[in-house]
């Protein structure tokens, strides 16, 4: 879809790219279920960030139900039975994922009886969660790789390769459960196999206790699930004609477009922000060099046609945000990936993403699971009183995901 705009008059419609190809509804409540990988909040709160900067005008809630050593049997939170009927049924989810196998291989060679009890706990698990949230969209992600790339294989043939025999066959169970499936074990492999040949001392930090992944391979793991689901790339397109004072957008909507004899100046309204990640934390850094992930996350494409010949600036609220000559301006650059207003709005995102989940698990696991069966009213009034704090945060964290108005500013340097 695209808006186009002529002259100098104000136009406030909003473009946007279809949500419908997205997996994610609005609405929708997000479960994600599974063992420490998953209960350290690190590629949930990747994708959460990702739906609230992307997709802001969808309304969703998350539940992340992640217990450290958890397999398809439960753990040390409760039985499969006590923790689905807690943590999964409760909460009611209209979406949810799962991942599990990394306990249940025991971290030891291929055992064909291990392998057996996985299956049958598996398939015990999804037969209740199919029977008692029978609407539910699902996805089993298969498991994380352990690191037997950077460092020599503990077992004989590695504990990786039992763990991509666990995934095959979760992707099968997936399959006749009418759910869908994510890999996480070979994006995080090909991480570690390129580190290992760019730069074998920070390879090891990617995976660092060979178990649990980092942050760079957290956001590996999150667009893949993301990708699963359909998300795009794509910010937003716009493309500016200065000699007739027009533009087109995907995404965006214009105002108060000007040409000068320098120049060309407008107003926009983007859909969407840019997805934040943080290249000072150096793990997410190697993990952008490796796979130019940014590239891939974050497409915002700025297209300038009819400017002279030369050097231009490019100004977004009075701040310079580069450089290029009027030739790639004219072919269109990206400024997804550049410290940008909205990029600014985005990293605030991320940090109230990140204390709704600390508020989360302050009720679920600190009080919730940590008093279970307490007499009296005092825990379920704590849990009250948290869960609305986090109800806020909630709030807080759509509104400071909602697109502005910027001014753009291309001038001859």
């Amino acid at each position: 879809m695209k808006l186009v705009f002529v002259g100098v008059l104000s136009l406030s419609v909003s473009v946007a790219f279809a949500q419908g190809t997205f997996a994610i509804r609005n609405n929708d409540r997000v479960l994600f279920y599974g063992d420490s990988i998953t209960s350290t909040s690190k590629y949930t709160n990747f994708v959460e960030t990702f739906i609230l900067t992307r997709y802001p005008k969808l309304k969703v809630t998350y539940f992340n139900a992640g217990v450290s050593g958890d397999t398809v049997y439960g753990g040390k939170s409760g039985t499969i039975d006590q923790r689905l009927a807690r943590d999964f049924f409760s909460f009611r989810p209209t979406v949810f994922t799962i991942m599990l196998g990394m306990n249940d291989g025991e971290r030891r060679g291929y055992d064909a009886a291990l392998f057996a009890s996985y299956k049958s706990g598996y398939e015990k698990m999804i037969a209740d969660i199919k029977r008692k949230t029978p609407t539910a969209r699902g996805w089993l992600i298969q498991p994380s790789a352990y690191d037997d790339f950077t460092r020599p294989p503990v077992v004989p043939g590695g504990y990786n390769s039992v763990l991509v025999k666990y995934g095959q066959w979760s992707a099968q169970l997936a399959e006749r459960s009418g759910y869908g499936t994510v890999d996480f074990n070979r994006p995080v492999v090909n991480l570690m196999r390129k580190g290992w040949m760019t730069d074998q001392g920070r390879s090891h930090d990617l995976v660092p206790d060979r178990i649990h992944p980092s942050l760079g391979a957290h956001a590996t793991m999150a667009w893949s699930l993301l990708t699963e689901w359909g998300a795009t790339g794509q910010i937003s397109t716009t493309e500016v004609d200065s000699p007739t004072e027009t533009a087109t957008g995907v995404n965006v909507s214009f105002r108060k477009l000007k040409s000068t004899s320098t120049g060309v100046s407008w107003e926009s309204l983007e859909g969407s922000l840019p997805f934040p990640l943080d290249r000072n934390e150096p793990t997410i850094d190697f993990a952008i060099r490796l796979t130019n992930l940014d590239r891939a996350m974050n497409v915002q494409t700025v297209k300038v046609a009819g400017l002279r010949p030369g050097r231009y600036r490019l100004k977004i609220d009075g701040r310079e945000i580069g450089q290029w000559t009027g030739a790639a301006l004219g072919l269109g650059v990206n400024i997804g990936n550049l410290s940008t207003p909205m990029a600014d709005q985005a990293e605030t995102v991320a940090r109230m993403t990140f204390e709704r989940n600390v508020i989360q698990n302050m009720w679920w696991r600190n009080i919730k699971i940590r008093y279970e069966g307490m007499p009296g009213e005092g825990m379920s009034d704590a849990i009250a009183g948290v869960k609305g704090l986090e109800n806020d945060c909630l709030i807080q964290q759509r509104l400071a995901a909602q697109p502005r108005w910027h001014r753009f500013e291309v001038e001859k340097v």
